[in-house]
């Protein structure tokens, strides 16, 4: 038999064991450590954005205290799963997340994680990005939060629309090819609109097909 505790002077509200049941335990101190927890997070689906915040910021992966005035929050191996949950499954407003973060992991390290993702992906991919070297900037469309992508096809589709700017065929179609199903028919739809774009769209047969394969599943006979 294997249970789990905590100890008693620790930031825990406990029962105490009593010494008849502590004689008849084997009792092991089990600490936190990065790179155990960071094996455990790769082979359980947590996103690589928060292993790589880990990775780079150690200290944060757990802290223990607790401040003299109601509850304080810290960050925990068990509340960066649960922040892999609410990013993986939950469209969270942008004026939230400081407050869902903090309530996760503790006001300190949500606020170094917000930092953290302003620099590494919040910075929305320009159209010029996606047409001079999509390859380059495709892991951050790939990571790209909805409204962040939402916002990236915005500025793509004011770009296609002048007709002046130059359209590098692959790499718009390959930006397109990388969309969610949704994403993919209502942004092809506006882009159709301009008559220049429609024959680049077009040629591509693997584009044709999905949004022929679309189509026919939100408009059946």
């Amino acid at each position: 038999m294997v249970c789990a505790g905590n100890p008693a002077e620790g930031d825990y509200f406990v029962a105490e064991f009593d010494i008849a049941l502590m004689d008849r335990f084997m009792h092991l101190m089990i600490k936190p450590n990065v790179n155990t927890w960071l094996n455990w997070a790769r082979n359980n689906n947590i996103c690589q954005e928060i292993l790589d915040f880990v990775q780079a910021n150690e200290d944060l992966l757990f802290v223990s205290t607790i401040e003299d005035f109601g509850l304080d929050i810290k960050p925990t191996p068990r509340s960066y799963e649960m922040l892999n949950y609410v990013l993986s499954r939950c469209d969270i407003p942008e004026r939230l997340h400081y407050e869902v973060f903090a309530g996760l992991i503790g006001k300190e390290a949500a606020a170094t994680f917000m930092k953290y993702r302003l620099e590494k992906f919040e910075r929305p991919v320009s159209a010029e990005e996606i047409m001079n070297n999509y390859e380059q900037v495709r892991n951050k469309i790939l990571n790209a939060r909805l409204d962040v992508l939402n916002s990236i096809i915005n500025s793509l589709i004011d770009y296609c629309a002048n007709k002046e700017k130059e359209i590098n065929e692959q790499n718009l179609v390959a930006f397109l090819m990388d969309l969610k199903r949704d994403l993919l028919f209502g942004t092809v739809k506006r882009l159709i609109s301009f008559e220049h774009i429609k024959p680049i769209l077009a040629r591509d047969e693997k584009l044709y097909d999905a949004m022929v394969k679309i189509y026919t599943e939100v408009e059946p006979n």
